[in-house]
């Protein structure tokens, strides 16, 4: 089947968006965390967004914000161990690596209860989502973008792009320079505020325990094959990080039948053409709790 090309939409002017509510949870790798999410309230089917590295609740200002796609929804959306203003309360450090992320987003779910509820990840929010999995409580569904699902860290090659000046999101320690650099790598064209904010919050080994973990990264693809609820992809036709070509060999068994292009992306599809991503999103989520 062929993609379907979302056509893009001027961008919405949007204030920035923080978290107003936590919750503590807690877990055999994560210990005890103080978690801090937005919450919009009310008892429709929740949209849990899970953002990626170095980010926080920010990045998803043009979802939260919108009236009218995804006026439907309960949105959420949590900052990460090590990211916003999210804290640990028990001793030790966090074993920043996929699987304790995808056991701080079991945990938070399972907190909250949220059942039937779709789970939107964005890059290592992605990961952490299709490694959740069956542990997600009822999940109805799952978007994910920027997070391709590897078979092994030989695939990192085929999957991502070569990032010019060095890999940003894997280093510990970065200059203004970096951050710049990083910046205007993965955005289509307008740069928010909040991302040179939020990377300069983030705890600095979050970057680089990261890295050093994915030499052990399991199986993604067959977690995203056996994946006990819809899935969907989406990617910006003009992402620099994840390689089309490799999403679509992998042939995994997808919403609407193939990855979903949004026309003049980039890494950061949803804040780049917010529109019709809100769009996409609207109609999967429609879709996959209403069944």
């Amino acid at each position: 089947m062929q993609s379907t090309l979302a056509e893009a939409e001027a961008p919405m002017q949007t204030p920035g968006v923080v978290a107003n509510r936590t919750v503590d949870v807690e877990g055999p790798t994560i210990g005890r965390q103080r978690i801090a999410y937005f919450d919009g309230g009310g008892d429709a089917p929740a949209i849990v967004f899970v953002h990626p590295n170095s980010c926080s609740v920010a990045s998803w200002e043009r979802q939260i914000v919108d009236d009218d796609a995804l006026a439907a929804f309960r949105l959420i959306a949590l900052d990460l161990p090590g990211h916003g203003t999210t804290t640990r309360l028990s001793e030790g450090i966090n074993d920043y690596c996929i699987s304790f992320y995808a056991e701080a987003l079991v945990a938070f779910a399972r907190a909250l209860d949220l059942r039937n509820a779709v789970f939107v990840g964005h890059s290592l929010g992605g990961h952490a989502v299709i490694e959740a999995g069956a542990s997600l409580p009822s999940a109805a569904g799952a978007m994910i973008f920027g997070s391709p699902p590897i078979r092994s860290a030989a695939d990192f090659g085929a999957a991502f792009y070569k990032m010019p000046g060095g890999n940003h999101f894997l280093t510990r320690d970065l200059s203004n320079e970096d951050i710049c650099h990083w910046e205007a790598t993965v955005f289509y064209d307008e740069i928010p505020a909040w991302f040179a904010r939020s990377v300069r919050e983030t705890d600095p080994d979050a970057r680089a325990k990261l890295g050093a973990s994915l030499g052990t990264i399991g199986d993604e693809s067959q977690l995203a094959r056996a994946f006990p609820c819809p899935l969907a992809i989406v990617q910006g036709d003009c992402e620099r990080t994840v390689r089309l070509d490799f999403l679509r060999e992998l042939a995994l068994p997808l919403w609407r039948g193939d990855v979903q292009l949004v026309k003049d992306a980039n890494h950061f599809t949803q804040f780049d053409q917010a529109a019709a991503f809100n769009r996409l999103l609207a109609d999967f989520a429609g879709d996959v709790t209403s069944r």
